[in-house]
């Protein structure tokens, strides 16, 4: 069976089995992450030498810089898995 692919920006792609979270790049802990992957030669910069939006990680425990905001890949992974984007309605919006 041929995985689904995700575009994470610049041309680049991932394979939607292979995602496990999306982060801001922008606290503390996604910094030291993003250094301690860089340490270990497991960080993929997928940005383009644009400024780097998010931080995707894979099953595999690599760490990708993308240049698309973490809201734009949720929405896209969301997309590909056939799930709305969009939060659950209060019972309040039924009425």
């Amino acid at each position: 069976m041929k995985p689904f692919m995700m575009d994470i920006g610049s041309g680049n792609s991932l394979a939607v089995n292979q995602l496990v979270v999306i982060l801001h790049p922008n606290s503390a802990p996604a910094r030291r992450m993003r250094l301690q992957a860089k340490q270990a030669s497991r960080l993929l910069d997928a940005t383009g030498g644009k400024t780097t939006k998010s931080l995707v990680i894979t099953a595999s425990n690599h760490l990708i810089l993308s240049n698309q905001d973490p809201e734009t890949l949720t929405q896209a992974f969301n997309e590909i898995l056939g799930l709305s984007s969009k939060p659950p309605m209060d019972d309040e919006e039924l009425d």
